[in-house]
């Protein structure tokens, strides 16, 4: 085995990740979006819904809408492959999710990344950065330390979905 091969395995050992795509609005009804996007919602509700922790406790109601939808299973394990598979899906729709985004839906592709070492890392190529910016998709990415259980990760990813950055 060469170098790079014992880097490549030890890197992909690393780590896993949750991709997906998530789209947010300060009112807009989001619900269309699975459907034209032939995709399936891991989650979805609109600005005044109801909104629990993963506990059940009560947090008031939502502030914004928003429609995720997750790429693969939970803790997949190489991230360019997964990303490129999001992308292939998501580009026939190019033009659609252009619009959104130029009527004021926040759109970005969200990572979790779940370290196993406290180091781990990854390679994204020119070309697969080109293509998520060629959907006019920002790139969030959330990492987990190897110390983070699964009730850290959960409350965590229940507030993902914060403000607008711009």
């Amino acid at each position: 085995m060469t170098e790079p091969e014992i880097a490549s395995s030890q890197i992909e050992a690393a780590y896993t990740y949750r991709l997906t795509v998530r789209f947010m609005h300060s009112d807009r009804d989001l619900s269309e979006v699975p459907d034209v996007l032939g995709l399936l919602a891991h989650k979805l509700w609109r600005k005044g819904d109801e909104h629990f922790n993963p506990k059940g406790e009560w947090r008031g109601q939502r502030k914004k809408s928003a429609c995720i939808i997750q790429f693969g299973e939970d803790h997949e394990k190489y991230l360019p492959q997964g990303i490129k598979a999001a992308i292939t899906l998501l580009q026939p729709h190019r033009q659609y999710i252009h619009q959104l985004i130029d009527q004021g839906v926040e759109a970005w592709l969200a990572v979790g990344w779940f370290a196993r070492e406290w180091n781990s890392s990854e390679w994204l190529d020119w070309q697969l950065m080109r293509d998520i910016a060629d959907l006019k998709l920002s790139l969030d990415l959330d990492i987990y330390g190897p110390e983070a259980n699964d009730t850290d990760i959960e409350a965590t990813d229940a507030q993902r979905l914060r403000p607008s950055r711009t």
